[in-house]
């Protein structure tokens, strides 16, 4: 089973493509999508924590950043609760649903060098 787990740097980068092939050699490999300059998806497989193994890892390397799970994951299908709408696969704890204002909930975990 594949985990994903957002990572939200404190300092932006300039280039994205570049920040995600670094975040991706840091994580063993894993695969590391760009969403914009400070926010990325690490795709974990094989973890009993994601989050964790994650936030160790950016710890190790001195990076400062909040490490979230996403929360599509955590809902049925994928879904809102209350209208269906598709859950953006990068959302995490505390953002909203486009269509009906839902604010989705999950656990954040913040570490800091």
């Amino acid at each position: 089973m594949v985990e994903v787990v957002c990572v939200r740097l404190e300092e932006a980068s300039v280039d994205s493509q570049a920040q995600a092939e670094s975040l991706s050699a840091l994580m063993g490999g894993q695969s590391v999508k760009a969403v914009d300059g400070e926010t990325f998806l690490v795709y974990v497989s094989d973890s009993r924590d994601a989050v964790e193994e994650v936030t160790d890892r950016l710890n190790y390397a001195g990076i400062t950043a909040f490490v979230e799970e996403t929360v599509r994951s955590l809902y049925d299908d994928g879904e809102c609760p209350d209208c269906g709408e598709d859950i953006p696969e990068h959302y995490t704890s505390g953002d909203s649903c486009v269509n009906c204002e839902h604010v989705f909930t999950g656990r954040v975990h913040e570490n800091g060098v």
